[in-house]
């Protein structure tokens, strides 16, 4: 699962959530850490992932629902591919 946030640097932690999807807003630092525990939970659920720098969230591109379900808990934004 490969993260993209170079030359990107956000202050401000892990809070709030965004209104459109649910998912949380994230450092990078936050995002990296998100993105290495959610590829080691959904193995081959998971198909990718990304930091929206605009959005500050973490983008998880998954293969299904239930995948997709976990993302979500965890504050980040599934996408099903």
């Amino acid at each position: 699962m490969a993260l993209v946030g170079a030359g990107v640097t956000v202050q401000s932690a892990s809070a709030s959530a965004s209104e459109d999807t649910g998912a949380r807003v994230l450092s990078v630092s936050a995002a990296g850490s998100l993105s290495a525990s959610l590829q080691r939970d959904l193995g081959g659920g998971a198909a990718g992932a990304f930091y929206d720098a605009s959005a500050r969230k973490l983008v998880v591109n998954v293969v299904d629902e239930a995948a997709a379900k976990r993302v979500r808990a965890a504050g980040g934004e599934a996408r099903i591919v």
